[in-house]
């Protein structure tokens, strides 16, 4: 699992996203990927996370959806979720203090400590 990353490898894009994730987390306080996505969800999460220098291997569901209930298929939906797993805890190693990820009812969403149980 990949949780540290060289700034000197990183791209511009990936740069400026993880000094606005340490600088200014109150602003990205929110949903980051809606449940409605369903088993997709986890590809967008993924997909974040590259956005936020994860070095991980990504396994998208949607590159499987036409062979859907085919053992190939099955493990590569496995496959996804583990990769899901591992971009959710990158992100997690990257919240500032005072804030977390998490997934609640099939959304990803990053929140402030303080929130936590306003609802």
């Amino acid at each position: 699992m990949t949780t540290t990353t060289d700034n000197a490898t990183l791209t511009y894009t990936q740069q400026r996203n993880l000094a606005t994730l340490s600088v200014r987390p109150q602003a990205l306080v929110g949903c980051w990927v809606d449940g409605v996505r369903g088993i997709y969800a986890g590809d967008a999460v993924q997909q974040i996370a590259q956005e936020y220098g994860w070095q991980g291997t990504p396994c998208i569901v949607a590159d499987h959806s036409d062979d859907a209930g085919s053992a190939e298929a099955l493990e590569a939906h496995e496959a996804s979720s583990w990769a899901t797993d591992e971009a959710t805890l990158y992100l997690e190693s990257l919240a500032p203090s005072g804030y977390h990820f998490e997934w609640c009812e099939g959304s990803f969403v990053f929140l402030s400590d303080e929130d936590e149980g306003e609802e």
